[in-house]
This record gives structure tokens, sequence and C-alpha cells, in this order.
């Protein structure tokens, strides 16, 4: 199915995060906008740190020529964070910000006890490594390889790396796993087309080798950019406007996170002063 389509009818209904006590309005922020925001905290600190760029290229045993590529590696994956709440279970979570992202939803299609143990870091894992044959038409086996040890970085959240491929079954009614499925697959897309199509590469590529103590680099590179990502402060909600191109959403969020400062307010940056002397 054309993933425009898939976009325009599911990409859009899901939340990312959501709080009735939000001081403002709207009271959730659609989930591929954080998705983004958290890969636009990972871009700026790529590109405003050479400690960041040179820590990647030396894990990865990257050339330094072709650090554009790896950049887009890691911002296609960390953008790929929170795939896991892609999934009814998740969004069940918060039923009024579900209720208004997924209007047409009826909840008599759904099993509202399965939020409550619903691991969204290893359902991310699991959903990648079983549709990964349906987003790429490359050998599968040997993407699935490539994809585990950077999907189990970003998708664990906080240490953790998920290895399960359990998805948990039937979960709900038929059509109500297709949306999730489409909005998945939507999502994967988008975000290659936005970070790796500038370089060549696509979904049939494989990403660079990511060896266990990279693995453990991009796990934590991504956890912090997740944590700066998800303060309201530099990324209030927004109102869902699908209309608006992802790709600008991006560059906007890159840009203000820059030029307000955002990487040295949150000590991930610091100004490096001239030596004063002793007194």
């Amino acid at each position: 199915m054309d993933p425009a389509y898939c976009q325009r009818h599911t990409f859009y209904r899901y939340w990312g995060k959501a709080d009735l006590n939000y001081p403002g309005e709207p009271k959730w922020h659609p989930l591929v906008y954080h998705c983004l925001d958290v890969a636009a905290v990972a871009a700026a600190w790529w590109d405003e740190s050479p400690v960041i760029r040179r820590t990647f290229i030396a894990s990865f045993n990257w050339s330094e020529r072709a650090a554009n590529s790896l950049r887009a590696w890691v911002l296609f994956f960390v953008a790929l964070h929170d795939l896991g709440k892609f999934d009814i279970r998740f969004q069940l979570k918060a039923l009024e910000a579900l209720r208004l992202a997924w209007s047409e939803l009826s909840l008599d299609d759904v099993d509202e006890s399965l939020a409550r143990n619903f691991d969204h870091g290893s359902a991310g894992y699991a959903w990648a490594m079983s549709e990964l044959g349906s987003w790429s038409e490359d050998d599968v086996d040997s993407l699935r390889d490539a994809w585990r040890p950077w999907i189990a970085a970003v998708a664990g959240h906080h240490g953790d790396l998920p290895s399960s491929m359990d998805r948990g079954g039937d979960y709900a009614e038929q059509h109500v796993m297709e949306h999730d499925r489409l909005a998945r697959y939507a999502l994967v897309s988008e975000l290659a087309g936005l970070f790796l199509a500038s370089e060549g590469l696509g979904l049939q590529n494989s990403p660079p080798s990511c060896s266990s103590s990279a693995q453990a680099w991009l796990a934590g590179f991504c956890a912090v950019c997740d944590w700066v990502g998800s303060n309201t402060d530099p990324f209030p909600y927004r109102h869902l406007k699908p209309d608006t191109a992802l790709a600008g959403y991006f560059d906007v969020t890159v840009r203000k996170i820059k030029s307000e400062g955002w990487l040295h307010r949150f000590g991930l940056l610091a100004q490096v002063s001239d030596y004063g002397g002793v007194n």
C-alpha cells in the first residue's frame, strides 16, 4: 500500500505525550512530533559537538569522510525509538488523548486491560524484527541481523536491550491491529525519506555494523536525547497539523534547539572559557 495513503489515514492518530494537567492546550502531543523532537536533539547535538561526532565515528569504526551517512543512520534510528507506541495497547494508557487522536475508534474493539503491563520498548523491537520484511524487499535475514543491535539500542530505553520477538499475539480486532501496522509502516517509510534518502540510502540498505560497545554508546545517546526531547519547556505540546511537511517540522525544531541554546541549558554543551591564571 502507498505509504502516503497510510500516512494520511493512520499516521497522525497516535499520541506520544499526554497530561491532563498540562498548563495549556492541547493536552497531548502527537507521537510523530515527539519522534522528530528527539531526533532533532540528536541532530543538533551531533552538529554542535565535535566530541559527539568523534565518539560515534570511533565507536562505529567509521570513516570521517563518510560521517554524514553515519549521522543519517543515527537520526533514523533515534527517531524510531518509540516505534512501540504505535500500538493500541500503549495508546490505551491515556484514554482521553486516544479519544482525541483517534476519534473513530470504538473502545468496544479493544481490551483496555491490555495497557496495564504493556512495554512499548520491547514491543518496538519485536515489531521491527517481525515487520522488517514488509518494509524492505532486500534479503530480510541479513537486514534483520544488521538492524538488531541498532533497534535494540534505541527501543529498549534507559539501559534495557530487548531481544524477544514476542508481539503478544492478537490483541485487538483485526482492523485495529492493521491500523497499527500501517502506521508503523508509514513512520518507517517517512523517516527513511527524511533521513536516509539524502545520503543515497534507503530501507534496502543495511546500517553500519554495530558492536556491543557502539550499541551501548548509541543507547546512552538516545536515552539522553529522549530525556531532553520529552521536556515541555523546549518542546511544548503541539496541535496536530497533518498538512505540515514533517521535514519542515524537523528543520524548524533543530534550528530552535540551536538558536535558543537548549543543549547548553541542559548541560550537554559547555562554553569554553579562556584560562584566567592563578591568583
